[in-house]
């Protein structure tokens, strides 16, 4: 079966209904994209407060509206988690063992890449503050 076709007759949970594939994955990043595209804009705007002498309150509520707008992103990318997950199953019970070794083995080497990203920027960052960073 090709994926066309098996987009077209599946359907998943999505937000507490249960709708076609395509339906979910537009649904989803249409409303990832504006989402995005608003932080954008919010940010900016929140950039220039301070050179248009804004009090505190208004940037504060800038903030807000920035922190609400992360949050919703961050429910739509559990929401395709789980859609992603619902595409493709379950494995087979004589791979299930096999499966969540990748899986464990994945989430291990992830967390190995950010911890040692983390030690190189602080190495970087202790490098440029004893001023190893002039030429």
């Amino acid at each position: 079966m090709s994926i066309c076709s098996q987009m077209s007759n599946m359907s998943v949970s999505y937000q507490g209904n249960e709708i076609p594939l395509h339906e979910a994955l537009d649904e989803c990043f249409t409303e990832l994209q504006g989402h995005l595209n608003h932080l954008h804009s919010y940010t900016r705007e929140l950039a220039m407060m301070p050179e248009q002498d804004s009090e505190y309150e208004v940037e504060l509520k800038q903030v807000l509206i920035i922190e609400d707008c992360i949050d919703e992103m961050s429910e739509l990318f559990k929401d395709l988690k789980s859609v992603t997950k619902q595409i493709i199953g379950k494995p087979p019970k004589d791979e299930k063992e096999r499966m969540k070794k990748i899986v464990d083995d994945h989430r291990a080497e992830r967390k190995r890449m950010k911890d040692r990203e983390k030690e190189e920027q602080k190495l970087a960052n202790a490098h440029s503050s004893a001023g190893g960073g002039n030429l």
